[in-house]
């Protein structure tokens, strides 16, 4: 988290001070989280002193009424030293283009069981025969998609 000539880290410090300001706001006390974490436990998150795991975190968040995301994306906001809306609105577009560059899905469970790489090797085999399709060589294909002729010819053959 930090050592001794950088000091604590402002991450932990700034993701510390937002619970903070999140459990004012919902009118709580440390005493009234014991069922999450101690008191003393408490003080040193919303110091900054320590890491606290993710499930303590989510936990929280839960206690205080806010989505674990939005309580990260006003961390994000505040060490950019941006306004909350303005982050929100620049994650949302990186959760586009992660969508778009097929990094995340937006799949349900059932469908993500499915594992990665046979899913990467059927988008492989549907852009095999659409460039086939488009009257492409096997070697063109082969170019194109950086795999062997063989790999071509083998998924034009299924």
């Amino acid at each position: 988290m930090s050592n001794a000539t950088d000091g604590p880290d402002p991450f932990y410090l700034t993701l510390g001070n937002v619970l903070k300001e999140l459990r004012l706001r919902s009118g709580l006390t440390g005493d009234q989280l014991d069922h999450i974490l101690t008191r003393a436990y408490l003080a040193k998150v919303e110091a900054g002193q320590v890491q606290p795991g993710l499930t303590i975190v989510r936990k929280l968040c839960e206690t205080y009424g806010t989505p674990p995301s939005l309580m990260l994306i006003a961390v994000e906001a505040r060490l950019a030293r941006i306004p909350l809306q303005e982050r929100a609105e620049q994650v949302l577009g990186e959760c586009e283009n992660h969508v778009l560059a097929s990094c995340l899905s937006d799949e349900n469970e059932v469908d993500l069981e499915k594992p990665i790489r046979t899913s990467r090797l059927e988008k492989l085999r549907a852009e095999i025969r659409q460039l086939s399709l488009q009257s492409q060589s096997n070697a063109d294909i082969a170019r194109k998609l950086g795999v062997s002729q063989r790999t071509v010819r083998r998924y034009l053959k299924d």
